[in-house]
């Protein structure tokens, strides 16, 4: 569906073909949403076409508790330089072995992070976790607690971006907003493909930025479920 609000004269964006049409899209819904008791789900479908006769529709709310591939209060190697470490210091084969590692939450600004790091520029993480069985697993879910900005990969592929503006992302970029108090510490979810693991050993690698040069408060935090 195109952005905006949409309205009973709205086609969607695309046609869905093939075994698309039967395909589940998985998306993460913020738990803070529901209410004790009864909660209601409505949902609209619309055609691309108005002669578009061909439409199937199922919903499935599923409350995700999966295992986790790699825990929240993870240790992090990290580089706060302020200035982007190598072109590829996202992808798996990148020696990171030089960059100083501590655990999560990471920030400055907080007296209660575990490691603190420099302000002001971007800060680069990574981290490693194994997949035994990849093909076992339906589905996996990403939660990052990230103030202001984050971008991130897993095995080189971007599978988030929060809080940053679209296109190429440089050191001097900036977060598009400033995470105010309250929602520093909230975490942003999306679901991940699990086909983007390969077996044995998967790199999960971020990028941090402040809404501001001067701005000396970050936090970072990220955790991987698997189901």
């Amino acid at each position: 569906m195109p952005d905006g609000e949409p309205t009973a004269l709205t086609p969607a964006s695309g046609a869905t073909t093939g075994n698309g049409e039967t395909t589940f899209g998985a998306f993460p819904i913020e738990p803070a949403l529901l209410v004790a008791g009864t909660n209601v789900l409505a949902i609209e479908v619309h055609e691309t076409t108005p002669v578009d006769g061909d439409l199937v529709f199922d919903c499935v709310l599923d409350a995700l508790v999966g295992e986790p591939l790699l825990p929240q209060g993870s240790a992090w190697r990290r580089f706060d330089a302020g200035m982007l470490p190598a072109d590829d210091w996202a992808s798996m084969g990148f020696d990171d072995s030089a960059w100083v590692e501590g655990p999560a939450p990471l920030g400055t600004g907080d007296a209660d992070v575990s490691t603190p790091i420099s302000g002001g520029g971007p800060s680069y993480f990574r981290a490693s976790f194994d997949a035994v069985d990849p093909d076992a697993l339906e589905v996996l879910l990403l939660r990052v607690v990230r103030d202001d900005g984050a971008v991130v990969y897993l095995n080189g592929e971007e599978i988030l971006r929060s809080n940053m503006p679209l296109g190429d992302v440089f050191a001097e970029t900036l977060a598009s907003s400033e995470v105010v108090e309250g929602e520093e510490r909230r975490w942003q979810e999306t679901v991940v493909d699990p086909g983007l693991l390969v077996p044995g050993e998967n790199t999960i690698a971020v990028e941090l930025h402040a809404a501001s040069a001067a701005d000396s408060d970050l936090r970072f935090d990220l955790e991987v479920l698997g189901r």
